[in-house]
Order: C-alpha cells, then structure tokens, then sequence
C-alpha cells in the first residue's frame, strides 16, 4: 500500500530497525509528503524534518498540470513504456533550471530508475496525488460554503524543520513555499536561480540547511585540534 500512513509507518520501522532512535527525515517533491507523514505520526522516531519543493495543503494545478494528467488511466503507462527516457529526459530539462548536475550519466540513472516499471512508481504517485487532490478539494469546500465546519488548524509539528526552495521552481511554484513554512512553523531557506530539482541544481545550500537543521555534530579530529579541544 502507498498511502500516507502506511508509508509513514514504513519509514518508522527502517528508523527503527536501523538501531537509531530518531533520524532526521529529508524528502523532495513527493518524498516530502512522506517525510511530513511520518513526522506527523510518529514524532518520537524523528529529530528534524527536511522538506524541499513539496507541497503542503496548498496545490496550484495551473502549474502543476502534471498531476492529474498522472492519473489518467493507462495512458502514462503507456506513454512511459513506449517513450520513457526521452520523457524522462525532457522532464528534467523542464524542471531544472541549473542543468550542470544533469550530465549524460545522470540522465541514464534517472531513465533507468523511471523505465524499470512505470505501473510501480506511477501506484506510488496516484495514491499520493490523489489524497493530496481530496484534501485541498475539500478544504475549498469547506472555506466557501458557510454551513459547513471549519476546517482545522494545520497540525503543528512536534519536530524542527526547514522548508527548502528554489524561486524559479516551474514544477511546485515558489508562491506556495511561504505557505508551507507557516503552516509547519518552520524556517525558509529560499534559493534563487534554481528550479525544481534544489537538491541537484544546489547541492552546497541544499546540504547547508539540512546541516544547519541538524545542528553541531561531534567534532572531527581535525577540528579538536584546531578548537583546541585536544
């Protein structure tokens, strides 16, 4: 199953059987969606959370036109079967705007992972668009007609957490970042110059702020030395 909770539920048992206690949960795009899961339902197995480019409560389908034409059926199977790597190709080239980390050999690794079985990572993205697709929908609802409840607060993390951005995203508008920050009540870290893909196209400021989020780590000798700690 690939929804929300089961997902989140999946990433609390790795942390756990991975000896850790707690991690620090870094997810793009979608992937946000299911760091944010778990930080929601399982708070005690997470430390600080790390979302770029991902959406919360807040869609803008006149950009993100992508998303319901993924959940057309059969069609985008298709597609991907029959034309996978060049889709593949043209997707990144659309969506970053730093094309410098996108070599060759980059390309390859994205196709390969895209084309191996289009049916498997296009159930993942369904089931998360789609609950994504009803909440907001039901949240407009909600706002517009009087009668009904209002609709609740954004739940409030129990974890720290950085919202990451590039203000030229042409996949999941900048517009929408300031948003998301609020509503976690976290920190913006707002990367100009770069498209959808941050953690590519800025890799340096992508790692910064998911350091910055970890805080001081145990230092290296080297830097004993220096500190004068030795």
């Amino acid at each position: 199953g690939y929804a929300p909770a089961t997902l989140a539920d999946e990433t609390a048992q790795l942390i756990r059987n991975l000896h850790a206690r707690k991690a620090l949960l870094v997810g793009h795009d979608w992937g946000g969606a299911i760091a944010l899961a778990t930080a929601f339902r399982h708070p005690g197995r997470v430390s600080a959370l790390a979302v770029a480019s991902s959406p919360f409560r807040q869609l803008d389908l006149t950009v993100s036109w992508h998303v319901p034409l993924f959940n057309v059926p059969v069609a985008p199977q298709l597609a991907f079967r029959l034309l996978g790597r060049p889709l593949t190709r043209a997707a990144i080239r659309y969506s970053a705007v730093v094309q410098t980390p996108f070599d060759e050999a980059a390309m390859d690794r994205y196709a390969d992972a895209v084309t191996t079985d289009p049916t498997a990572w296009l159930a993942y993205y369904r089931t998360l668009s789609r609950q994504a697709l009803l909440d907001w929908g039901v949240r407009k609802v909600r706002r517009r007609v009087r009668f009904l409840a209002p609709p609740p607060e954004p739940h409030r993390l129990r974890v720290p957490a950085v919202v990451i951005w590039g203000e030229e995203d042409r996949v999941t508008p900048f517009h929408l970042a300031g948003r998301v920050a609020h509503d976690l009540d976290a920190g913006l870290v707002a990367v100009p110059g770069v498209g959808h893909l941050v953690h590519e196209e800025a890799a340096e400021v992508f790692t910064r702020a998911v350091l910055d989020l970890a805080g001081p780590g145990p230092l290296t000798p080297a830097e004993r030395a220096s500190d004068g700690s030795d």
